[in-house]
């Protein structure tokens, strides 16, 4: 951080808070109003926080890194605007004649998703004289975007829980934390919440959501597209439950339901054959495997910090599936307590057993069988339960550090404890008929 952030970034923050306050006004609900102004401001502290975090504990990281290139393409386009577009106008790795003076010295320009954080970063940073504080501002700001629309849209399905909605999406520590700042993490957050809003919120404006669906899954495929691979099956689920509740006839839905799994898992196949095995780092079996022991070397030795190894016995993918009790142990339950190394793991194992005693008391209070019923009928439960689940065993076989787990698995954090409050929603609902 410079000077310049003392005097540019409140101005900055005044702006981006006389463009949000209109939304105020709009707002009804007293508890609306409440997660509307405290989860903007604290959105925005924490994003101050955050560079801070990496500045002086951390000492460095991808955040800084984020800036430190961007801060290269400001000083272009300072001397040569024309110059600076065109150099975020290349795709990564495409050193071409005309830019690679520039392009060559950019260490992200060769991997795809982290140039595009850069990207993104060096246009935000053109309009506060690209001051890091400012910048985390304005991904703070959107991710509050984000979040705000899927708050709005879970809030009107369940009114009686919003406060619970609210407080897991605005105030819940590990998504307000590691969702705030200039960060890969933050972008995919942000994008999964309005990839998600768009798919609930179908009825209305089905064109203009169609397209701002596909639109926001393709920026996060371009940020993290594990993430998207992990969300498309789910989704497709989600769809089909949906067009199934909406058959009154039982004839019709027990005909639907073979033809729907069967179509569902065509569908899956066929994305899965031409859009994941088309991603250079996807692009076979053993591909992934390598991938998996690239993440597992870097993190265990490379990285260093609090490490956890799981009992693979073989590394391809039927081998990772034979871990896969395991790899969600690890997401949703470590660190314990015991194995605590620092105060962010502290606060991870703590978060952890509030998760555990939520889903232990929502049990006892339905119990598993209609538990499991509100799950099975719910297509919302379903949605954020097979979301987590998928991506609890993606981020939990291939994080191998706590430090890495803790930021890779909010978005299944969140869809555990968003699904926990629809099932729980759900049982309100139908206990009261």
């Amino acid at each position: 951080m410079s000077l310049r952030d003392f005097f540019i970034t409140p101005l900055i923050f005044i702006v981006l808070a006389i463009f949000l306050s209109n939304g105020i006004k709009r707002q009804q609900n007293s508890t609306d109003r409440f997660f509307y102004v405290f989860g903007f401001l604290i959105k925005c502290c924490v994003a101050l926080l955050y560079g801070l975090l990496y500045q002086f504990y951390y000492e460095g990281g991808d955040t800084l890194n984020y800036y430190y290139e961007a801060q290269r393409i400001w000083k272009l386009f300072t001397d040569a605007p024309l110059e600076a577009i065109a150099v975020v106008g290349t795709s990564a790795g495409d050193y071409e004649a005309d830019t690679y003076a520039y392009t060559s010295k950019i260490y992200f320009f060769k991997n795809t998703y982290d140039w595009s954080v850069v990207r993104i970063a060096a246009v935000a940073g053109w309009f506060c004289f690209c001051t890091y504080s400012s910048i985390a501002l304005f991904f703070a700001a959107f991710c509050f975007w984000s979040s705000w629309k899927l708050y709005k849209t879970l809030s009107m399905r369940y009114p009686k829980n919003r406060h619970y909605v609210g407080f897991i999406i605005f105030f819940f520590p590990s998504i307000v934390v590691w969702t705030s700042g200039l960060s890969k993490d933050t972008l995919a957050w942000s994008c999964f919440c309005l990839i998600v809003h768009y798919t609930l919120h179908q009825k209305k404006h089905l064109l203009r959501n169609i397209i701002a669906l596909v639109f926001w899954s393709v920026v996060l495929f371009y940020i993290r597209p594990y993430l998207l691979f992990a969300l498309i099956p789910c989704l497709l689920l989600y769809e089909f439950v949906r067009r199934l509740q909406t058959q009154k006839n039982l004839i019709v839905k027990l005909f639907f339901l073979p033809l729907g799994l069967i179509l569902t898992a065509v569908l899956g196949y066929l994305f899965f054959d031409y859009v994941i095995l088309s991603e250079r780092d996807f692009a076979s079996s053993e591909t992934i495997v390598r991938k998996v022991l690239g993440f597992h070397y870097d993190h265990l030795f490379r990285t260093g910090g609090a490490v956890y190894q799981l009992d693979i016995q073989e590394y391809s993918l039927y081998g990772f599936l034979q871990v896969f009790p395991e790899a969600l142990e690890v997401t949703f339950l470590r660190p314990y307590l015991f194995e605590v190394q620092n105060i962010f793991m502290f606060i991870t194992s703590l978060e952890n057993i509030l998760i555990l005693f939520i889903a232990m008391r929502l049990l006892w209070q339905v119990g598993i069988f209609r538990f499991l019923n509100h799950t099975l009928t719910n297509k919302e439960c379903l949605l954020f339960f097979s979301f987590a689940i998928v991506l609890g065993f993606v981020v939990g076989l291939t994080s191998y550090n706590f430090g890495a787990l803790v930021r890779f698995k909010v978005p299944a954090l969140a869809s555990l404890l968003l699904g926990l409050q629809a099932a729980r929603a759900n049982y309100q609902i139908t206990e009261n008929k």
